[in-house]
Order: C-alpha cells, then structure tokens, then sequence
C-alpha cells in the first residue's frame, strides 16, 4: 500500500499509530508500519499535539505499558517530528460545530479539524466512514 498520492500533509489517527507498535494488533500491527513507514519517507506524515497525547495515554494505560523511557523516545524520534499542528482556542470551537454538523465524537472532530486546517486531503482511520468526505478531507480506513 503506497500512502503517497501527493505531497499534501496526510493525517493519521491515534489508532493507526497505536497498532503499529501494538504487536499483539496482527495484520493492522502490519499495515499500519508500512502506512506510516511510506509516509515519514515521504515527509508527509501530519500529526497534532492531541494525537501525541492520546497515544501516550492509550500506551501508558490502556496497552498497560510502564517503559517510560521507551515512549518518550518514541514520542521525541518518531512523533515529536511529524507535529504540525498545535490545537487552538478557534481550532476547539471549529471542532464543536463539526461534532454537530456530522454527529462524530468531539476528539475525532478535533483530529478532523486539524486535518482541514493544515489542508490534508487525506485522514488515515477507522474511525470514520471509509471513503466519506468531510470538509474537504477524504477519509480512508487502510484496513478495509
């Protein structure tokens, strides 16, 4: 699967990079690697601060994992340089009148939202309706 169709930012939800370092994840540990693998070549990987918080979160709690050191290298070699979007005052508001309009949870229209205000034409999820658009932004479920 080759994620690169442009060279426009491509945002990718938590829970794409959550399988790929969940290796008890199977096929989507897989598919995910090689999603974000093509995408980091290509210096297209777009990621926001919510999404580098969620992740932190869903390893320390969730995935039970209690190696400090091996997430904070991994926030600091892998994710700290794909941020390209720190979430606003505006961004929060923009994000509640897309909760509203498509009837998503407020944190996936935030992740929606920092996808349109960096321009993405594509948001990498499962979390919404594969091939769907959203503002402007085209939804793929790279699992499907």
């Amino acid at each position: 699967m080759s994620a690169r169709t442009n060279t426009y930012p491509v945002m990718v939800d938590t829970n794409i990079i959550i399988y790929s370092t969940d290796k008890t994840s199977g096929a989507k540990h897989e598919a995910s690697i090689a999603l974000l693998g093509d995408l980091i070549e290509h210096g297209t990987l777009a990621l926001s601060t919510q999404i580098v918080r969620e992740y932190s979160n869903v390893y320390l709690k969730k995935l039970g994992n209690k190696d400090a050191g091996s997430l904070l290298v991994y926030l600091k070699t892998v994710l700290e340089p794909s941020v390209r979007i720190y979430e606003t005052q505006e961004m929060i508001y923009s994000a509640v009148l897309l909760t509203v309009e498509f009837g998503i949870s407020f944190y996936d229209a935030l992740i929606l939202q920092s996808a349109i205000d960096l321009g993405c034409e594509t948001l990498y999820t499962e979390d919404f309706q594969h091939g769907r658009e959203y503002s402007g932004v085209k939804v793929v479920n790279p699992f499907v």
